[in-house]
């Protein structure tokens, strides 16, 4: 599986902190220092794709654009009720 994760604004520091077992590469915390006071929130968008590495920034770009969450929501909250809407349940037998 590969991920990206793209942040909104440079991060100036990054400490990985990974498994017991040194030769595994899996992430189990990421602290980013954003800088001296820490007031500016992070944004991130991560990306996943089977197929590439390359799919992972395809994916980022085509399915979250910007970085309005909410609007984010709301868009596949619309497209998912169009796949539902697709569909309609007529009758259900007594034993269900």
């Amino acid at each position: 599986m590969n991920r990206r994760l793209e942040f909104d604004h440079p991060i100036t520091a990054v400490d990985r902190v990974l498994c017991d077992n040194e030769s595994d590469l899996e992430l189990l915390h990421l602290k980013c220092d954003l800088n001296e006071d820490g007031s500016t929130p992070l944004q991130a968008k991560l990306a996943i794709s089977w197929t590439s590495a390359v799919n992972t920034l395809v994916n980022t770009k085509a399915e979250i654009p910007g970085w309005e969450l909410v609007e984010v929501q709301r868009k596949v909250a619309r497209e998912w009720q169009d796949h539902l809407d697709a569909f309609q349940i007529v009758d259900t037998p007594d034993w269900l």
